[in-house]
């Protein structure tokens, strides 16, 4: 998330906070395209280049969004892309993914100072974040289904995290199980983590926490149709915990791995869900919700079909057959459950005010 400035009015700040996650490069903003990054100190809030960059960017994220609103006027949200105390509050406060909402089409020239960053959004408009396969097909010798193996350091991981790590790595291992994506967790001496085997084949994704960042918790490659050669990462910082009890702690960084973890996938920023550009507490872990705005696109990348979990552990629940009274009720609980949640964050937000 860009840290604001010195010699930065609040609305060049957002301006500029909208460039570089993306909604200048909306497909609802055609002239943003035009925009360089030496034009954005230019630019004025009524501009029209520009409230429609503050629509993008307010409905990319309406949970946060929302809550600005109601922090700040106590009423609901309006979507109208002025700049005022609501988006400045949004800005201000950051902790959100900084990966791009929509990739720089080919041409545009950007610089960000962080270097991650950087690399990261050079990845994106190089390689788009679209494709007709999913990642890992037939990988690592496990079976003809979707299988990537993640290398984990633990250098530098928070202490009030590690004893609580094995639980994050199940639960991510189980909501991408159960849509025909296995993750392998392998420590830095080529052993599974969840299964203590011997792993002898590639590693595709690295995962390392960092002390410092730009103002981010966590940030990673974002990718489709990858092989089993390929290497990318993601990485967390290693300050944010999500909470102050093993429960929340646990239920978080579960959310954030899976997050980053989706980058890795072929995902980008939904609104809503797991892939919401900032992170919603609460929502349920262990499974990939059913009414997540991304598991379509999961499906359609990697199956939808549950693959099976070496060396035992819980196997991912399957869904009900499609059309099935069964299936309805499932999604409208999982839809409640995730709504409920986001709700009552912004509800407790405002009250602790």
């Amino acid at each position: 998330m860009p840290q604001r400035k010195p010699d930065e009015t609040i609305s060049q700040f957002a301006i500029r906070t909208a460039w570089e996650t993306g909604h200048f490069w909306s497909p609802d903003n055609l002239d943003g395209l035009n925009v360089r990054q030496a034009d954005l100190k230019l630019l004025k809030p009524d501009d029209d280049v520009v409230v429609r960059a503050m629509i993008s960017m307010s409905r990319g994220d309406t949970t946060r969004y929302t809550r600005a609103v109601l922090d700040n006027h106590g009423r609901q949200p309006t979507f109208d892309g002025v700049i005022g105390p609501a988006i400045a509050e949004m800005v201000i406060e950051g902790n959100r993914c900084p990966v791009p909402d929509h990739a720089p089409p080919p041409g545009v020239v950007f610089a960000f100072d962080d270097p991650d960053l950087q690399q990261v959004v050079e990845r994106m408009q190089a390689q788009p974040a679209v494709g007709s396969g999913g990642n890992w097909a037939g990988c690592n010798g496990i079976g003809q289904f979707h299988c990537a193996a993640m290398q984990v350091n633990p250098a530098g991981m928070n202490p009030r995290v590690v004893p609580l790590w094995r639980q994050v790595m199940l639960n991510v291992r189980q909501m991408y199980a159960g849509i025909g994506l296995l993750w392998k967790f392998i420590d830095m001496d080529g052993v599974d983590l969840l299964t203590g085997e011997q792993f002898n084949g590639n590693i595709q994704t690295e995962l390392s926490f960092v002390s410092r960042s730009d103002g981010w918790i966590g940030l990673a490659i974002v990718t489709r149709n990858e092989g089993c050669s390929s290497k990318i990462w993601l990485k967390l910082l290693n300050s944010y915990v999500g909470g102050s009890t093993d429960i929340q702690i646990i239920n978080q960084i579960s959310t954030l791995l899976a997050h980053e973890g989706g980058h890795n996938a072929g995902l980008s920023h939904s609104n809503g869900g797991v892939m919401n550009p900032s992170i919603v507490t609460g929502l349920p872990v262990g499974i990939w919700p059913e009414s997540d705005p991304s598991t379509r696109t999961l499906r359609t990348l990697y199956g939808g079909q549950p693959v099976p979990i070496p060396g035992g552990g819980d196997t991912p629940t399957p869904t009900p057959p499609d059309n099935s009274i069964e299936k309805q009720l499932f999604d409208l609980r999982l839809k409640d459950v995730i709504q409920d949640v986001t709700i009552q964050w912004l509800v407790d937000k405002v009250r602790n005010q």
